[in-house]
This record gives C-alpha cells, structure tokens and sequence, in this order.
C-alpha cells in the first residue's frame, strides 16, 4: 500500500503565514474599531508589528515543538529586532513625510 507522502512545510513558510495571520487579523480589529473609515498611520503600525510578533511567537512554538531550542532563540531575537526595526523605519518616513509638509525638504 502507498502511503500519501506529506509535504514538508518549512520554517520560513510556517513563518509567512504566521505574518500573514497577525498582519490580517490586526488589521481587521483595527478596522473594525475605526468604525469602517480608513485606517491610521498607527493602526497599520500596529498590524504590520502584530505579524511580526506572530510570526516570531509561531516559530518559537514551532522550534520548541521539534525539541531545537536554539533556533527559537532566534526566533525570539529576530521577531525583538523586527518589531525595532519597523518601529525604526517607520518613524523616519515619519519625520521625512513631516519635512516634506512643512517645505523644509532639504535640496542636494
């Protein structure tokens, strides 16, 4: 008898839905609470860390679950320093966006 071979989902995979998940299901509450208008600079914020940290949560399970606990060490670091990183990002498109708004972009 053939036995159905399963498809080997690998970590990064496992890892994109995670994001996936957190992403959408923070996005809809925050829709959900703006009362279906559009959503702020903060909300989107929040779901695009919310993925981050879902992503990292789920590898952690993940690598704990398969008895490797070095790899959820990292994933623990990786999801600390994606969650910094964004915040990082984001608060310089802020500041730039605001420079721009206030015509003191800088030329050269």
């Amino acid at each position: 008898m053939k036995q159905k071979q399963r498809k080997r989902v690998t970590q990064a995979q496992v890892a994109r839905m995670a994001f996936t998940r957190g992403l959408v299901a923070t996005g809809v509450l925050a829709f959900a609470e703006s009362g279906g208008g559009a959503l702020s600079r903060s909300a989107l914020r929040r779901a695009l860390k919310s993925g981050i940290a879902v992503a990292s949560g789920t590898l952690v399970a993940d690598s704990l679950e398969r008895d490797e606990p070095l790899k959820a060490v990292l994933a623990i670091a990786g999801g600390i320093v994606g969650a910094a990183a964004t915040d990082r990002l984001l608060a310089v498109a802020d500041q730039e966006q605001e420079r721009v708004r206030d015509g003191k972009e800088e030329i050269g």
